[in-house]
């Protein structure tokens, strides 16, 4: 079974938004265009807030969008694929397998999928 490719440059997709299979770099690129967008709006709204105050004289009567600083990413986006079953059971990381045992266990626990947890046991070969 293949991966979808991104619609944006071809790299192998994680994940889709609308009909659109979209890579690491594309999405985190997709996410910053929405913050910004985001802040923009907001930025506005706060304007025009200070433009009613201004008009009608009364000050502070209106909450204003706090404006978040915007996150700014340094260095290499990069994804990793761990395919654990063509892996000998010798050279697993099993300190990730364990956490991620205890997480699944949890929520079976909390969600009551017990029929998931068997199908999915056999799969990390426990």
């Amino acid at each position: 079974m293949s991966m979808a490719a991104c619609s944006q440059c071809g790299k192998p997709a994680v994940v889709g938004v609308g009909d659109n299979p979209l890579c690491v770099n594309c999405l985190y690129k997709f996410q910053q265009a929405i913050l910004m967008r985001d802040r923009m709006l907001k930025e506005e709204v706060n304007f025009l807030i200070g433009q009613m105050e201004a008009v009608s004289s009364i000050y502070g009567l209106f909450p204003r969008y706090a404006l978040p600083e915007p996150v700014i990413h340094q260095g290499p986006m990069n994804f990793h694929n761990i395919k654990v079953d063509s892996m000998p059971k010798e050279s697993r990381s099993w300190g990730i397998l364990k956490a991620l045992v205890t997480n699944i266990g949890t929520q079976v626990a909390t969600t009551g999928l017990a029929v998931l947890w068997d199908a999915i046991r056999p799969m990390l070969g426990l």
